[in-house]
């Protein structure tokens, strides 16, 4: 079979349609990345943390909580921490003592599904 020399570059646009079109239609329609969203709020008995989770449903929670600390970017092992008693997308925590005037804290939440 001879190919028209002239028909090349056509024939090269066709072919990779063809296989843009193939493989991505093979693809998975992609996952958002959970986000959490965090308040804190002042009351007459300490502070309010507040915490939710969007694009996760509370089934793939295996836990939620709060990690605080003075140091920046705390983590659960080295700083203060509360785990909610159930994982839930949106939970609160009421924290009364620990905290020093005029100093500055860190307050991360955070949660662990099924791909943890």
């Amino acid at each position: 079979m001879k190919i028209n020399p002239n028909a090349l570059p056509l024939l090269l646009a066709y072919c990779a349609s063809f296989t843009f079109l193939f493989f991505n239609r093979c693809k998975k329609n992609p996952i958002p990345d959970p986000i959490i969203s965090v308040s804190i709020n002042d009351t007459n008995k300490g502070f309010l943390f507040n915490a939710s989770i969007s694009d996760l449903a509370n089934s793939d929670l295996l836990e939620t909580g709060f990690v605080w600390s003075d140091t920046e970017n705390p983590v659960k092992i080295s700083a203060f921490s509360y785990v909610t008693a159930k994982p839930q997308t949106a939970f609160n925590y009421t924290v009364i003592a620990g905290f020093s005037k005029g100093k500055r804290y860190f307050l991360r939440a955070y949660y662990a599904d099924q791909q943890d």
